[in-house]
């Protein structure tokens, strides 16, 4: 995948996850002053990208059960859920 693709690639991510305010990616993406994909570089990616820890994803599951805010898709757009023990 060449580089041109790599950031689109990014971006489309990015996009998604901004277009879900109130989630927990959201907040953090906003929160770090990435509030606009389509203008968004790699360096400044990398630069300003904040980490998630598994504390933060816990607290979101609790205040949004069962799955926490950062769903991919809208809950009725979901069938099957799978879980594994790793």
């Amino acid at each position: 995948m060449s580089e041109d693709n790599e950031l689109d690639s990014l971006r489309q991510l990015i996009q998604q996850q901004l277009a879900n305010p109130g989630s927990l990616n959201a907040d953090k993406l906003i929160g770090s002053g990435i509030s606009d994909a389509n203008s968004l570089t790699k360096e400044q990616f990398i630069e300003k990208c904040p980490f998630t820890t598994k504390s933060e994803i816990v607290t979101d599951h609790q205040h949004n059960p069962p799955f926490g805010s950062n769903l991919c898709q809208d809950l009725q757009l979901y069938s099957k859920l799978s879980k594994t023990s790793g």
